[in-house]
């Protein structure tokens, strides 16, 4: 099944509606990939799922983006109750992007510009910015050889100021040590070899 703008909201905020139900905690999730894309207006397409790239984690005034291993067990049980009543795909919501990013070396700044929405007194997703879309963007171009990620890249249409320092933080990702050829090209596809030139 794919997602629209409609359909991903709709099921994040049946969710929200099944975790108010259960009493469950709050709970905040941080949301990238087309799911966010589409949510904050940057594209109009289809996504397969809506990818969760970790929570927050709150030390005073300090917030910081965490991994998550896995969801919690109470998330993980109305995220199948969610399923079933809407019909959607087993991984309908996962943590798939997590495995290709370093979390020690996450965009600086990447939790200031969140884009904060409520899906009822229970669910908070957290909707990464443009700029962090397209230093995603172009780590996903290049451990996948482009496909999606790369017509995402070109909509997203980053300055050259953008898409280098979008180059510096790919490069700090250990999923690149072995594909930096590749990571080559995708640059060059983009209209960026003055980059690619310099890497």
């Amino acid at each position: 099944m794919e997602l629209n703008k409609e359909k991903i909201e709709g099921a994040l905020k049946a969710l929200g509606e099944v975790l108010e139900h259960n009493n469950a905690p709050p709970t905040e999730l941080v949301v990238c990939g087309g799911a966010a894309l589409n949510v904050l207006g940057f594209v109009q397409r289809t996504t397969r799922d809506i990818d969760v790239v970790g929570t927050l984690k709150k030390n005073g005034d300090i917030i910081r983006l965490r991994k998550m291993k896995d969801f919690p067990s109470y998330l993980s049980r109305a995220i199948t109750d969610v399923k079933k009543t809407l019909g959607l795909p087993d991984d309908w919501i996962n943590l798939g992007p997590e495995q290709n990013i370093d979390y020690a070396f996450l965009p600086t700044g990447i939790e200031t510009r969140l884009v904060r929405m409520e899906y009822g007194r229970k669910l908070v997703i957290f909707y990464i910015s443009r700029i962090d879309q397209i230093y995603f963007k172009l780590l996903a171009a290049t451990a996948m050889e482009a496909g999606q990620h790369f017509d995402d890249l070109k909509v997203l249409n980053p300055t050259d100021r953008e898409l280098e320092d979008a180059t510096m933080w790919v490069l700090t990702q250990s999923i690149v040590d072995d594909k930096k050829e590749n990571f080559k090209k995708i640059l060059e596809k983009l209209g960026y070899g003055n980059i690619a030139q310099r890497i």
